[in-house]
């Protein structure tokens, strides 16, 4: 008689970390080309155009540091030479220049591998928040947690957009986990490991530095060692985070000018959309907004209670988990501006916060049956919400209002007429229209003449200086004349129209360029099926 012998409960954890990478890879790489070849986004140029630069220019110096972004440039720049010698080695194309020709025609070719990289960087977050975890708090803790990422609808969205708030999460993450070695082990290599990923943090973005708090207060509240020792410590994780920092960016100091420029421009007190409200209110915001729309309010009340009961009960969470989540909450939520992509890093610290205080209650139950049933149901609460809010949100990528607005127009605009656009809809730019571009100080211009180059790319950076966006509403009022067109696509107005008061300035170009123009189409996102913002399209009367 042959005997089941039941697999080992180290295969079936390997089992479980297994679907839920790979459920985390699957919502992150899934629908990872949307609107492209378009851009939606009004960051994602930046970065792929500043690791194009490197290349075009032979240079290690992004010549930009706003946040400051050394690592991920960096790292698209590499994947753009592999993606070069890629399609060499297949013929797409014999050489650079012909690599530039192919991705200004078509720039999802670089774009998507460029997204691919975030996307990865999302997947190694999931991963990181079990590795942690499991350090803090056990297996089943650090498998609900990841679980928990995986299908976390704003950890999904940034996963796809290439920015810094996701590289800047893995090597936060990475800090935390050999925080508690340091805690566990305390060996040199543990503090070099923290310095190090502490530097490339803040490499990739300037509040990530923020994370060396946790190391910090590990060190300082060591038991058993003296008092001089411990500072001595500090003093080694601190100096090692900043030779870390200049060795991976040394033009943070040869170029300390062009940082201090960028510093300058990133530090703004208002924004479109994006204007805070004090602190107080700036903390309600990122709670009742971008927290409970991706946790719910079940898992804000159950991360909240997690986070004072592993301060109260888990001592080794209070350095690697507590400490770090409340401090960046503080950070984000005294800035003058608040965005959603800023709660990014603590997304994981959420999630295992979440996934303590579920353990807690199940070990706390009286009966089998109890400690099974609450918890499951709690779990159900949390993930059918999100899970829902994640398709929807999917949805919304794949069906932007934008995108209706270029079906429409191959519909009803001739091919001789001239269109001005707010948004680089590059899948329209092949199919015989003329186009003007809005570049700040130099008014619209021709999108071919900028494409072919035929527009000095130091000058249009010069003509964006001091301006945070780039439309309409931001060019030099004494250029409206040159955004003269037959048609024109509107992404940004009701932006500002929506907001209480701070624009007028911006409005008025709208209403110059706009005057006697008639609406000829109006494409308005919907919740969970339309994304984008609304789109208005007008007919102008002749010049």
């Amino acid at each position: 008689m042959n005997v089941q012998v039941p697999p080992r409960p180290g295969l079936w954890l390997k089992f479980a970390l297994l679907a839920i990478l790979s459920i985390a890879a699957w919502l992150r790489f899934q629908g990872i080309d949307f609107g492209l070849p378009s851009m939606y986004d009004r960051d994602e140029p930046l970065f792929v155009m500043k690791g194009l630069y490197l290349l075009r220019e032979g240079t290690f110096n992004p010549a930009w540091f706003g946040h400051p972004a050394t690592t991920t440039i960096y790292a698209l720049a590499i994947i753009d030479v592999a993606l070069i010698g890629l399609g060499h080695a297949l013929g797409w194309w014999s050489d650079t220049a012909g690599f530039a020709r192919a991705i200004y025609a078509n720039p999802g070719l670089v774009f998507l591998p460029n997204r691919w990289f975030i996307a990865a960087c999302g997947v190694a977050c999931v991963a990181l928040t079990y590795l942690l975890g499991r350090k803090l708090a056990g297996h089943r803790v650090g498998l609900l947690a990841a679980a928990l990422l995986a299908i976390c609808p704003l950890h999904i969205e940034y996963s796809q957009i290439i920015r810094t708030d996701m590289h800047a999460t893995v090597f936060m993450l990475a800090c935390l986990i050999f925080t508690v070695d340091i805690a566990e082990h305390g060996r040199r290599r543990d503090y070099a490991l923290v310095a190090i990923m502490a530097g490339l943090a803040v490499a990739t973005k300037w509040p990530a530095g923020l994370i060396i708090v946790a190391p910090l207060a590990t060190v300082l509240l060591m038991p058993g060692v003296d008092l001089r020792r411990r500072l001595l410590n500090c003093f080694a994780l601190g100096a090692g985070c900043l030779v870390t920092l200049f060795v991976v960016s040394p033009f943070l100091l040869l170029d300390y000018q062009t940082v201090l420029t960028n510093l300058a421009g990133e530090s703004r007190p208002v924004h479109l959309g994006a204007t805070g409200g004090g602190i107080l209110s700036n903390m309600a915001w990122y709670i009742t907004d971008p927290l409970s729309r991706t946790f719910g309010w079940a898992g804000v009340l159950l991360s909240l209670g997690g986070m004072i009961f592993a301060a109260v009960r888990l001592p080794q969470t209070r350095a690697a988990l507590v400490l770090p989540s409340v401090a960046f909450f503080i950070l984000i939520s005294s800035q003058s501006l608040v965005w959603a992509r800023w709660t990014v890093p603590l997304l994981p610290l959420a999630a295992l916060s979440i996934a303590i205080v579920i353990a807690a209650i199940a070990t706390a139950l009286p009966g089998r049956l109890a400690r099974g049933a609450v918890p499951a149901a709690l779990i159900a609460l949390l993930i059918l919400p999100m899970a829902v809010t994640a398709r929807e949100q999917a949805a919304e990528r794949r069906n932007d209002t934008r995108r209706q607005a270029v079906e429409w127009a191959r519909t009803h605009i001739p091919r001789s007429q001239s269109v001005v656009l707010e948004t680089l809809l590059f899948e329209m730019l092949h199919d015989g229209w003329r186009f003007r571009y809005p570049i700040g100080a130099l008014g619209c211009v021709d999108v071919d003449a900028m494409l072919d180059r035929r527009i000095d790319y130091e000058l249009v950076e010069r003509a964006q200086r001091g301006r945070a966006m780039i439309n309409l509403g931001t060019i030099d009022p004494k250029k409206v004349a040159t955004c003269r067109a037959d048609y024109a696509i509107i992404t940004e107005r009701d932006r500002y129209a929506a907001e209480a008061s701070g624009w007028d300035a911006q409005l008025s170009i709208y209403d110059a360029l706009l005057v006697d123009a008639k609406q000829v189409a109006l494409f308005k996102p919907r919740r969970g099926a339309v994304g984008g913002p609304v789109v208005r399209i007008f007919r102008l009367p002749p010049a």
